[in-house]
């Protein structure tokens, strides 16, 4: 009821009165160390009964997409229509604004993903950079951090944001890892690497986990390629593991599992937890395949770092990686 007044017309005066009173945005995050607005509009998902319906059907599709164009993104209004919660509606809109492709993406699809997301990396080098014409390399934060993914998957046309950000992470994953897929010895001592690192953070909660931290057990990887990895770490390994705690399941993994992977790796070190990342990446390699040749973008072989000395000696250039590749062959 403190949550969502509204929907108790009867007490909303009261309850206002209440909240004012006691001070309720402030107490609910009390002992949280997070921002109250963060509290808040978590608060606000988990009481409101509205969130939890299950999959949407092509008649609630059709009335979201109804009253949008009647109310545009009114999202509190829209909520009171069709019955769901108003961050429900919210991101439910984006997947079926248009017209949108399943299956294996289409070059003409890939091409279009990787302009929108490379425009986006020009503009942000840019602005930080305003004098500087021709930005070579970036940081590999802004490869995957804050990307807009709504906008991006609008020049994409044909997939919705979420399945527009989960193939970029793929192909990124490559990418930066220069094609490694950590099969073999080194998925096992990725894995090795991760099990140590979570346990070594001793969180209660998932969402405690700063996975971008995690990145140093495999390299150079966006967090969502080590977030999708103990996800199905977990799922291979652990019994039942949406049954038990968090905790448990690290102490399952840590206890259980990783001897069984130290001894499967003899002869190679397995007690460092992190491994060595690059802070930059060219562009050039990053966004290789555009077909369309960009002047904001050096040509290969002109990138010389200012010292003299190159960020990133690899022989995998030439590989043709498609980003559909698994990173996680959990039997081999």
């Amino acid at each position: 009821m403190l949550f969502h007044p509204k929907q108790f017309p009867q007490a909303q005066m009261k309850l206002a009165k209440l909240k004012r009173k006691f001070g309720f945005y402030q107490k609910i995050a009390e002992g949280i160390p997070r921002p109250c607005q963060f509290v808040y509009i978590r608060g606000k998902k988990m009481f409101d009964h509205r969130h939890y319906k299950g999959n949407y059907t092509e008649e609630e599709d059709k009335r979201l997409l109804k009253y949008y164009k009647k109310y545009g993104p009114k999202w509190e209004k829209i909520s009171e229509k069709t019955g769901r919660s108003s961050t429900s509606v919210c991101k439910r809109l984006p997947q079926i604004s248009s017209v949108k492709r399943k299956g294996p993406w289409t070059p003409e699809e890939v091409q279009r993903l990787l302009k929108a997301v490379r425009e986006h990396v020009l503009s942000v080098l840019k602005s930080a950079n305003p004098n500087k014409k021709k930005p070579k390399r970036v940081r590999r934060e802004i490869l995957y951090e804050n990307l807009p993914w709504t906008a991006i998957a609008a020049k994409v046309e044909t997939r919705c944001y979420k399945t527009c950000r989960e193939k970029w992470m793929s192909i990124l994953s490559l990418r930066m890892s220069s094609g490694t897929t950590f099969r073999g010895k080194a998925g096992l001592l990725a894995r090795i690497r991760l099990i140590k690192a979570m346990y070594e953070l001793q969180v209660e909660d998932a969402a405690d986990i700063d996975w971008g931290s995690l990145t140093v057990a495999f390299g150079n990887v966006p967090p969502a390629h080590v977030q999708k990895m103990w996800h199905k770490m977990k799922n291979y390994y652990v019994p039942d593991w949406n049954s038990r705690s968090f905790k448990d399941n690290v102490s399952h993994l840590h206890n259980d599992i990783l001897p069984c992977l130290v001894r499967s790796c003899k002869g190679f070190d397995v007690n460092a937890v992190q491994v060595e990342q690059k802070e930059l990446f060219r562009l050039s390699k990053i966004f290789k395949d555009i077909k369309e040749e960009s002047q904001d973008i050096e040509e290969d072989g002109q990138d010389i770092e200012e010292d003299g000395q190159d960020i990133e000696e690899d022989g995998h250039d030439g590989d043709e990686e498609t980003g559909e590749q698994e990173n996680n062959s959990f039997n081999q």
